[in-house]
């Protein structure tokens, strides 16, 4: 069975392109084709070879001519979250293409909701029971069926994440830090005071601009903030001792940061709520809190108690291989979606 996939690709961490990746990895490790369609750039350097590596077959072309793509009329399209699809959904409609889409997000775009009321997406994937109780009650308004309903946790292939737990000893800095979208929503206006609750640390983010930094202040001399990319997600887990987190309003679906994370050994302290208390056991693979003070409670503990926190990022890799993102287990799943 061949799957055509619409989308950006190419990052390895995070993101609508991370979600991506992850599950054209699971398909090909269980013997699905997969063709890639970018949205509607050509494909760099860097994005083709880890297309290769996975041996997919790339077109590289733009929305008004995606009908010459060999094989795609009557097959099964997917696309994560991305506006960029929605270009051509009625041209995959005229195509006799089934089109699923799974939105990442815990709301709908203005693209996304006239694409799903006027019944040109077929199937809806969602990746937590927080997310689906904020989006399902408008697609049963629009007339979607609960068979073309799914639910589907997203992938991260772990396999390729070397576990590392940085130790940390007494006296010594404890680090926290967080990677996100520079946007306001995502960092909490309090997000100081939280980080200020934990001893003798310091404090690396990633993801700052000057919108986000109007939203959580001026750093302090114990932080150090990169803008977008300016650094690696991976270079950044491998600094720190927590992954220490909190929005300001934004709701967290199924957060790819924390898969990262309990992938190379970084324990997280978050919020109590959204995807965060389906992904997390508070005190075993990760700690929940209510309240960014709280979160930050959660992280000075933390930083007090090495043993708890090696146990908890032991616990959270064992956790992902075997339950949060079992490839067998997800694999049955997309099994049921793509009718394969």
């Amino acid at each position: 069975m061949k799957i055509f996939v619409l989308g950006i690709f190419g990052a390895k961490v995070g993101g609508a392109s991370g979600e991506c990746l992850g599950a054209v990895q699971l398909w090909r490790m269980n013997g699905l084709d997969v063709d890639l369609i970018p949205t509607w750039t050509p494909t760099t350097p860097e994005a083709m070879k880890t297309c290769h590596e996975l041996g997919c077959q790339v077109h590289d072309i733009n929305a008004r001519d995606i009908h010459r793509v060999p094989g795609l009329a009557g097959s099964t399209v997917v696309s994560f979250c991305n506006d960029n699809a929605l270009q051509v959904k009625r041209v995959l409609r005229r195509m006799g293409c089934r089109f699923i889409f799974a939105p990442l997000m815990c709301f709908l775009t203005t693209q996304v909701r006239n694409a799903l009321a006027a019944k040109c997406i077929d199937d809806v994937v969602f990746q937590s029971a927080y997310q689906r109780s904020r989006i399902e009650p408008h697609l049963l308004e629009w007339g979607f069926k609960p068979e073309q309903i799914h639910m589907v946790r997203g992938y991260i292939h772990w396999a390729d994440i070397p576990f590392r737990p940085l130790s940390h000893e007494p006296g010594t800095p404890f680090v926290i830090g967080r990677a996100a979208r520079a946007r306001a929503s995502k960092w909490h206006q309090h997000w100081w005071k939280m980080y200020e609750r934990v001893p003798d640390r310091q404090a690396i983010l990633l993801g700052t601009d000057e919108g986000t930094r109007r939203q959580i202040g001026r750093p302090p001399q114990w932080a150090t903030v990169y803008k977008p990319g300016e650094i690696s997600a991976e270079a950044l887990w491998s600094q720190l001792h927590a992954h220490v987190t909190c929005n300001s309003s934004d709701a967290e679906n199924w957060p790819r940061t924390g898969l990262e994370c309990m992938a190379c050994g970084v324990p997280t302290c978050a919020e109590n709520r959204f995807g965060w208390a389906e992904m997390l056991q508070h005190g075993v693979t990760g700690m929940l809190g209510e309240t960014p003070e709280q979160i930050g409670d959660h992280a000075a503990t933390l930083a007090q108690d090495e043993e708890l926190r090696m146990s908890i990022a032991h616990n959270a890799r064992k956790s992902l291989e075997t339950e949060v993102s079992s490839p067998d287990a997800i694999w049955q799943h997309w099994k049921a979606v793509l009718r394969c």
